[in-house]
């Protein structure tokens, strides 16, 4: 039956390791999308002017199925991230064509806006996922020193997409005075 396997290749995300840990196990990629969302129904109620809260979601839902054929891309990797967005576009256009024709095209027009990075709506999705691992991590704590993660390298890394939302920079400089009090770094 075409139509399952279709539909199955998209649940494939839950089986997408990312570098976090869940216990005694790698964070899904899947899991990553649902704790973006859940940040994004927080954050989009106290971010001032308008945003689309539909469209935001789809950008988070979408942007991350590329992964079913790409994998995850961790931040600290910058080898492996040297040829992301080609990587990742390639991914798309395989994943496009494997996928219900339903969510195909909302898949690809969703995964471009996310990328291009145009739209409010995209910047903040964006934002987002780059705050959303500082929130797992801080839950997680020893992934923090596993990976190495120091103050430096994460402002360098997530800063430039969370100063646009000033309330999501507020939350990422408190988060990290926190974890330097607590000794994460």
């Amino acid at each position: 039956m075409k139509e399952f396997e279709q539909l199955k290749k998209l649940l494939y995300l839950k089986s997408i390791h990312r570098a976090g840990e869940v216990g005694k196990r790698q964070e899904s990629a899947a899991e990553h999308v649902y704790g973006c969302m859940v940040l994004a129904e927080h954050f989009i109620k106290n971010v001032a002017g308008p945003l689309d809260e539909l469209k935001v979601l789809k950008l988070l839902l979408y942007h991350d199925l590329v992964e079913i054929e790409t994998g995850d891309f961790f931040i600290l990797d910058d080898e492996r991230r040297r040829n992301k967005t080609e990587t990742e576009e390639e991914g798309a256009r395989r994943l496009a064509e494997t996928i219900p024709q339903t969510v195909s095209e909302e898949f690809s027009r969703h995964f471009r806006e996310y990328e291009l990075g145009k739209t409010r709506e995209a910047k903040f999705a964006k934002a987002i996922d780059q705050l959303e691992p500082m929130v797992h991590w801080a839950i997680h704590t020893k992934d923090w020193r596993k990976w190495g993660f120091s103050e430096e390298n994460l402002r360098a890394k997530k800063t430039k997409h969370l100063e646009q939302f000033p309330e999501l920079l507020g939350f990422f400089n408190d988060l990290m005075k926190e974890l330097k009090e607590k000794g994460y770094f």
